[in-house]
């Protein structure tokens, strides 16, 4: 994430899109976050019975959030960038 330092924030947003959320960072500056929901799992799978029936077995997920946090300065320049 520091490749994103001195980057503007238009050059962010090209890259991101519009972020989840917008929140001032206490010095004329704002915080842009971005959450994402990845899903990750098995697919579900059907078959069919001994009964001639068609039984089907879910799809099993994993899912896992991934925040991205820029700070920009009051020039619109970021100076901190974090990913959890």
């Amino acid at each position: 994430m520091k490749v994103w330092i001195g980057k503007t924030k238009d050059e962010l947003l090209q890259h991101y899109g519009y972020p989840s959320k917008i929140n001032t960072d206490g010095k004329n500056g704002l915080v842009l976050i971005y959450i994402d929901t990845l899903v990750s799992g098995t697919p579900g799978q059907s078959y069919t019975g001994p009964d001639g029936y068609l039984h089907v077995v879910a799809q099993k997920s994993n899912p896992h959030i991934s925040v991205k946090i820029f700070c920009l300065d009051s020039e619109g320049i970021i100076y901190s960038s974090k990913w959890q």
